[in-house]
């Protein structure tokens, strides 16, 4: 679509190979290790959900090094529904035996917070630099700049933690 719109003709096979390459081999924000050792340490069961294959994410987490921060990570694959279909979120949640209210989404994405929002799901909104919330849709929980403010925010509330970024 982007490619489109700057009038560069892709092929699918040679978007994927411009996307998933380089996706899989990103470092995370500086301030997202040390969040999720603060967010760990006050006893948050974090778990990812993603769009990505559950071969991407592994192959993602392990480059980034986040591995150990999540006790379980979840594709859409599974589910075989992208976010932010209903379908997705409420399926994360059985799987996880957790009530809505009683999970967080945390995104850097105003489409993940939205769905997830809409599914009774607690949202954070990691406000970094170009992302921006949708004007009609609710507000998410929590505006925080960074996953280690979200740490101080969160400090002795419930123990659960998605994580999409």
């Amino acid at each position: 679509m982007v490619a489109e719109g700057e009038g560069i003709e892709l092929t699918f096979e040679e978007a994927k190979a411009a996307i998933t390459g380089p996706i899989t081999s990103l470092p995370p924000h500086a301030d997202v290790k040390p969040g999720l050792t603060i967010l760990k340490d006050q006893g948050f069961k974090l778990v990812s959900l993603t769009n990505s294959s559950n071969a991407g994410v592994a192959k993602q987490f392990e480059n980034a090094g986040l591995t150990d921060y999540f006790e379980r990570r979840m594709s859409v694959e599974d589910v075989k529904a992208f976010k932010p279909a209903p379908i997705t979120y409420n399926w994360a949640l059985k799987e996880l035996g957790v009530q809505p209210e009683d999970a967080l989404m945390v995104a850097a994405h105003a489409w993940d917070l939205a769905g997830a929002k809409a599914q009774g799901l607690q949202t954070a909104f990691i406000a970094r630099p170009g992302a921006k919330l949708y004007p009609n849709v609710s507000r998410p929980d929590y505006i925080v700049s960074s996953v280690t403010e979200l740490s101080d925010v969160l400090k002795g509330q419930s123990k659960l933690a998605s994580d999409s970024e």
